[in-house]
């Protein structure tokens, strides 16, 4: 198959996902589309995925096998991005699962809508599969168009409010224009690179079920969720992803509150969640740090001082909902 046959390039990382491989390769067989590539990438697993993988490719050649020794998911779709030929990418998760033929119905959406550039449907969170999950029947199939930086900064303001890289089917021309995911995140890559294309691209809504989101105890979000409050998760893609973003070009006035405002408030968030006084002001003089070179403000830092002191709730939410909205509001420019 030539480059010039190929219409979507799926890009599936794999770690250790020896009962989900097969699974995952007959749903998007199922998507009757013949002129496709799945590009399965072989993340240094050490049961039998690597041989699941060999087994399927040998005996269909639209399946190619790759290999990425750098852990991490956005290592993985990384490879897979650079080698894609296809004319869309689709990302696609091993564990999760396509309901019905809705990649094939986005594929739909961009071959005859030439101005959309990326295009996205919903997902269903689910901890038994789609076997057992019934799916809801308020499906509308509207399509809604957005300029950017719309949907940029409505996930930005919102990180809930993202679907999940299953649900986005992107022109390959997109990462031309926001580059690749940002290998320094293990966990919110898929976020950032989102969020980095609602920002610069054109994108759709279709109010449709894409796929499900399997939250089996295995997985990685599971995984992470059991073992740290989100703020910390959340803080970290912050400081590593989105405020280097913003010291390194311009940005708009709707990006630049959006991230003060978490900035700023994460940090009393994060203290009042831990309990040890010397373990606060320990996390008190990093935040600092790693916020450099932006400094807390002079009309907020008394605030988070005290809850550095008392780790009081009362204290964090005076300054989550009331001290910095409006500072942020008068003074971020």
């Amino acid at each position: 198959m030539s480059e010039g046959e190929i219409d979507i390039s799926v890009i599936i990382p794999i770690f250790n996902a020896e009962s989900f491989v097969e699974r995952a390769y007959q749903y998007v067989c199922a998507q009757g589309i013949d002129a496709i590539e799945i590009l399965c990438i072989d993340n240094n697993s050490t049961d039998g995925s690597a041989k699941i993988i060999n087994q399927i490719a040998a005996a269909d050649s639209r399946v190619i096998v790759l290999n990425e020794t750098k852990q991490g998911a956005a290592a993985a779709r990384n490879k897979g991005l650079r080698l894609a030929k296809g004319k869309y990418i689709y990302f696609f998760d091993v564990d999760d699962e396509l309901i019905g033929d809705s990649l094939s119905r986005l594929k739909t959406i961009l071959d005859e809508n030439p101005q959309i550039e990326s295009v996205f449907g919903k997902r269903i969170r689910s901890r038994t599969g789609l076997e057992h999950t019934c799916i809801p029947d308020d499906e509308t199939h509207q399509l809604v168009e957005k300029e950017a930086p719309y949907f940029g900064l409505k996930w930005f303001g919102s990180f809930g409010s993202l679907q999940g890289i299953p649900a986005y089917l992107h022109r390959r021309e997109v990462f031309e224009k926001v580059g690749i995911f940002n290998e320094d995140l293990l966990l919110g890559e898929d976020a950032y690179l989102h969020i980095m294309i609602g920002l610069n691209c054109n994108v759709a809504y279709i109010d449709s079920y894409i796929y499900v989101y399997f939250r089996h105890p295995n997985s990685t979000v599971s995984k992470n969720n059991s073992k740290q409050v989100k703020v910390f998760t959340y803080w970290h893609q912050i400081v590593k992803a989105y405020l280097p973003f913003y010291l390194n070009q311009e940005t708009s006035l709707g990006f630049n509150r959006i991230l003060f405002r978490q900035l700023y408030g994460y940090i009393p968030s994060m203290l009042s969640k831990t309990k040890s006084y010397k373990e606060r002001i320990k996390l008190y003089k990093k935040a600092k740090n790693d916020i450099k070179p932006i400094k807390i403000p002079f009309l907020i830092k008394p605030f988070v001082i005290l809850v550095a002191l008392t780790g009081s709730v009362n204290l964090y939410k005076l300054c989550q909902y009331y001290i910095i909205p409006n500072y942020v509001k008068k003074f971020v420019k």
